[in-house]
């Protein structure tokens, strides 16, 4: 052991003892596309998700593969006559596009092909319908709406209760879909599945409403308050993510 910890001093290298240590900690690190390896970082996220998780489409999965700047993709296609359907999985960057080559889902083990896929959202859509998790969140998120100053509020507040929100907008910025994931119950769930009230539509009227007055307060207050000399006015909140997946 001394000449193990010697060798590791001499050549900087990561001590067995620590790997032993974290190696559970690697499972959930989101991927970092400029460190390399990416096929290594994405099969360490994918390969483990459905032990911890239930979603029921693919939506709902990649809402969470988001978590971990990853995409799954759907592929389609002929062989021989024969339709084929495949999965691939792409690293992604700070905005949200594909950073990396597609990797076919075999390489990362059975249950990230389609086929385990859909068993696996079949099943969840079974358990989750008596799920008592369903109540809880959404009374919390129909809290966090009448609380919240904005969108940036309101998911900030969920952060807090250990639940990310995942939106999906159009070009034109108009909300198409709305996925929120408890990392408390390891569920996640669109909001018209939780109820009519938390549909994409609500939640794109809510805060275009909410913006317009926030917008309409500042003008206000401009023209009676003197513009700064220096600094920034505004301070863009950064999205943050639940601590369960910060290492």
């Amino acid at each position: 052991m001394d000449a193990c910890r010697a060798l590791e001093q001499k050549y900087n290298l990561i001590p067995a003892t620590e790997k032993q240590r974290t190696g559970n900690e690697q499972i959930f690190r989101p991927v970092d596309y400029k460190a390399g390896d990416i096929k290594s970082q994405i099969a360490s996220v994918v390969r483990h998700l459905p032990t911890y998780y239930q979603y029921t489409t693919l939506g709902a999965y990649n809402a969470l593969l988001s978590l971990f700047n990853i995409t799954a993709e759907e592929v389609k296609g002929e062989l021989h006559g024969q339709p084929k359907q495949g999965i691939v999985y792409f690293a992604l960057n700070e905005q949200g596009e594909k950073a990396s080559n597609p990797f076919k889902a075999s390489r990362f083990g059975k249950d990230a092909g389609p086929k385990a896929l859909q068993e696996q959202f079949l099943a969840a859509k079974e358990k989750m319908k008596t799920d008592p998790a369903r109540a809880i969140l959404k009374n919390t998120i129909e809290a966090a709406m009448h609380t919240a100053a904005g969108e940036t509020d309101f998911k900030k507040q969920l952060v807090e209760q250990g639940i990310n929100t995942v939106v999906r907008r159009t070009e034109e910025g108009r909300i198409y879909g709305i996925t929120f994931i408890d990392h408390e119950s390891r569920t996640i769930w669109n909001g018209s599945a939780l109820d009519k009230n938390l549909s994409a539509n609500v939640f794109n009227d809510l805060w275009k409403e909410q913006a317009a007055e926030q917008r309409q307060d500042a003008d206000h207050a401009s023209i009676n308050t003197p513009l700064p000399t220096t600094g920034r006015n505004v301070e863009e909140a950064k999205e943050e993510t639940h601590e369960f997946l910060i290492f």
